[in-house]
């Protein structure tokens, strides 16, 4: 049951999942439009990061987790030290599919933001209808870039541990 509500949102269409989660932030107390946004683009990008995360823990973690366990590890030290290590490699891509996600969504920014928050798909979706392509292409390009150099941060990122890793 709990995998069917996390995988939800790849069955429904993001113009549904967007119609509703502004009824649901509507209906709550408190009236931000940066938070409505950043918590819907969690929600709906969840089942992306989830999906990678799922195959890291089929490939063995389990098992590593209990030897660690055999060896006197417990708790956060487990955590930290077997399960957030053998995690990582597949945390970058999580990541970086949500935030691509996240990026291109036009949608749950323009309902939920109700125009206060301004993103790039939000800028460049106007051009692209009006017509207006060289102004598209560049923010277009804007968006690779940041992609592009989010990818390249993160590269350097798991670069840098590895090599921790192996001076240690």
């Amino acid at each position: 049951m709990l995998s069917f509500c996390i995988f939800l949102p790849f069955m429904i269409p993001s113009s549904v999942f967007a119609m509703g989660a502004q009824i649901l932030f509507l209906r709550l107390p408190f009236k931000n439009a940066y938070l409505s946004v950043f918590l819907s683009h969690v929600l709906y990008s969840l089942p992306y990061a989830t999906s990678y995360l799922t195959e890291g823990m089929r490939n063995n973690i389990k098992r590593l987790e209990e030897q660690g366990r055999v060896f006197g590890a417990s708790g956060f030290y487990l955590l930290f030290k077997v399960t957030i290590p053998l995690l990582f490699p597949y945390l970058i891509p999580a990541f970086m599919m949500s935030f691509i996600l996240s990026m291109s969504q036009y949608i749950l920014t323009v309902l939920l933001g109700g125009g206060k928050l301004k993103t790039l798909s939000l800028i460049m979706v106007p051009f692209i209808q009006s017509g207006e392509r060289n102004l598209a292409s560049v923010y277009g390009l804007l968006f690779l870039l940041s992609s592009f150099f989010l990818f390249l941060l993160m590269e350097m990122l798991l670069r840098g541990l590895k090599r921790r890793e192996i001076a240690c």
